[in-house]
């Protein structure tokens, strides 16, 4: 049906913990994720992550998540790490996914409150290229009555004009909205005719 399929599993899920029950359990989510993206036949499917916790020492926690993924060959197959709101921009991402050989996913709500030192273009322009096929970002708004990084019911439309303008390529969009199929401007609902094209 033309539908790309994405698994994102949850924050307990993180495979740089420096508890080795957590890495245990957490590979074990990721590998029945990619068995699971495997039997359905989902090429093109997607298995996104964020990295995790930082645990007082980020080079050390960068190092131990590549190092407890790096032979994880069926999940790295699927593999796209997102950058988060707080800890990881998509600079440090980069340098994780470049070791481990897989994509990067931009979420644009989180890079608005974690740039690091790039701007939205900067960061899909670096993004874009670790992609195989074609490339995945995530689009959402903040919800104003809540802490930072919480989804909107709806996309606004700052938020999708912005990202339109910052798009280097053609590329798959994931509105991640509490309204579900009702979280998409207005605007958004010419993705023919949007800059680079688009699908969500």
């Amino acid at each position: 049906m033309g539908i790309r399929l994405s698994f994102h599993p949850g924050q307990y899920v993180n495979p740089g913990s420096p508890d080795p029950r957590v890495v245990e359990r957490s590979l074990a989510e990721l590998r029945y994720s990619a068995r699971a993206l495997t039997l359905l036949g989902a090429e093109d499917g997607v298995l996104v992550l964020h990295l995790g916790g930082a645990y007082g020492d980020r080079g050390r926690a960068l190092r131990r998540f590549v190092e407890n993924l790096r032979g994880e060959g069926e999940v790295l197959r699927y593999l796209a790490l997102e950058n988060d709101e707080r800890l990881w921009p998509v600079e440090e991402v980069l340098e994780a996914a470049e070791a481990l050989g897989v994509p990067v996913v931009v979420d644009t709500l989180h890079h608005a409150l974690n740039p690091g030192r790039l701007t939205l273009e900067e960061a899909l322009r670096l993004a874009f290229p670790t992609w195989r096929g074609r490339p995945k970002a995530h689009l959402a708004s903040q919800d104003p009555s809540k802490r930072p990084g919480a989804h909107a019911f709806q996309v606004s439309e700052e938020d999708w004009e912005r990202l339109l303008k910052a798009l280097p390529g053609p590329a798959d969009l994931m509105v991640e909205a509490k309204g579900k199929e009702k979280g998409l401007p207005q605007g958004a609902l010419a993705l023919g005719g949007a800059k680079g094209g688009g699908r969500a």
